[in-house]
């Protein structure tokens, strides 16, 4: 059934409010050759910029019931499964290292480390149904680049084990001929309470202080390792160090990129930002200025649109982006667990974002309409109605330009916003 006029112009009355178009451009610096690790926060447009060599090894800590062991990769360091036999412990020699198994950090899930990719169950270990720890099965070796004309520089690693919220981990210092002593030490989650990790130094021989509260930033600007295209072996990849962004845990980010981009629930992973918003040809970096990445706190109902204009390289590492932080999703729910918003409001190009946030799957069927004035569907579209974090691109180029009403819709609630096409 057609909506009125009366309807439409009551919802307009009722319901909407101009969202000011405030902008404001973001500079991080991590400096000559990456040196630095920087956490941004949107809201404040704070940063705070860390070097990055502080720290080697980084244990999960957000619950006793997870665990993850990442290797500083940002950092330069490698870390390579040695034997999977404890009892070579005594016997490990950095002679053999190129029979040894070179593992990677997750590029998708904080809490899937290098170490928890070894050959155990549990990566570096097995669950013992009596104790309920996991305990260590794998040796580990850590490789740290030497300075300039120096050798590399190895350590030896095990997990002893995992239990109650406390990892106990021992390890040795290879001298150039020989292993240095043993030494044991015990990280628990209870330290650096709302931190994702707790950061241990094989040079101070102790935790550091390297990551602001989770709630505090946004972004990390930083060196990871994923899964690259091999220029070598066309449709192959190789591990291979970028320079991008990760995410906070405490965020979702969509992604949208043309006005044909299919839509799907990126929120989960850590590198939804990630490096490909840049390019590298004929010898300098090009911005890739169609991607929008809209970025959700948990808990918030404020939205950031995050599109970036600068990457500088490895000569600064000076990376620049516009911020558009006035952006809110719907205070009134269109239905329990389901909120949207529209960007930008007014669209000079007709092309919009309707972004949403789905917290609570249903089987109601989620739709998008957009009505003109008099009431007429003017285009329609369906719209995600699993869990997850949203943008979808509507291109509205066969429309006038003026006034518009857009409903989305979750079974039988709904909710509308104007719309202005230029």
């Amino acid at each position: 059934m057609k909506k009125s006029l009366l309807t439409i112009a009551g919802a307009l009355s009722i319901m909407f409010s101009a969202n000011a178009q405030t902008q404001v451009e973001g500079q991080v610096t991590m400096g000559a050759g990456y040196a630095n690790n920087v956490f941004y926060n949107l809201a404040d447009q704070d940063d705070t910029t860390i070097a990055s060599n502080t720290w080697d090894i980084a244990f999960y800590r957000v619950s006793s019931l997870d665990k993850g062991i990442r290797i500083n990769d940002g950092g330069k360091l490698s870390v390579f499964e040695a034997s999977n036999n404890i009892a070579d412990w005594s016997t490990i020699s950095v002679t053999n290292e190129a029979n040894w198994t070179q593992l990677y950090n997750s590029d998708a899930a904080w809490n899937e480390g290098a170490f928890d990719r070894g050959s155990a169950a549990f990566g570096w270990g097995n669950y013992n149904s009596t104790t309920h720890a996991v305990t260590g099965t794998v040796i580990f070796v850590v490789k740290k680049p030497g300075a300039t004309g120096s050798p590399a520089q190895y350590t030896k690693v095990k997990i002893d084990q995992y239990a109650g919220g406390t990892y106990t981990f021992t390890y040795a210092k290879w001298d150039g001929t020989a292993w240095g002593a043993d030494v044991t030490k015990t990280v628990a989650n209870t330290s650096n309470t709302g931190k994702t990790f707790n950061y241990f130094s094989f040079t101070t021989e102790d935790l550091v202080d390297f990551e602001p509260v989770a709630t505090e930033w946004d972004f990390l600007f930083t060196q990871y390792t994923t899964d690259y295209p091999n220029p070598g072996q066309p449709g192959t990849t190789i591990p291979y160090v970028v320079t991008g962004v990760l995410q906070s845990p405490n965020v979702k980010i969509a992604k949208t990129t043309d006005a044909t981009a299919n839509v799907e629930d990126l929120s989960a992973n850590i590198s939804v930002v990630g490096y490909d918003w840049k390019t590298f040809t004929g010898g300098s970096y090009t911005i890739n200025t169609n991607t929008n990445y809209f970025v959700k706190r948990n808990n918030s109902d404020v939205v950031y649109k995050v599109n970036f204009t600068q990457f500088a390289g490895s000569s600064t590492g000076i990376v620049k982006f516009n911020i558009d932080n006035t952006a809110t999703l719907s205070v009134e729910e269109v239905a329990p667990g389901v909120s949207f918003d529209v960007y930008p409001n007014p669209s000079t190009d007709k092309i919009i974002n309707v972004v949403y946030d789905i917290q609570t799957a249903n089987s109601a069927q989620n739709t998008i309409a957009i009505y003109s004035l008099s009431g007429a569907v003017v285009y329609k579209a369906q719209a995600n109605t699993q869990n997850g974090f949203y943008s979808q691109t509507l291109d509205l180029s066969h429309l006038s330009s003026g006034m518009y009403m857009l409903e989305f819709k979750s079974g039988d609630k709904s909710e509308m916003k104007k719309i202005i096409l230029k």
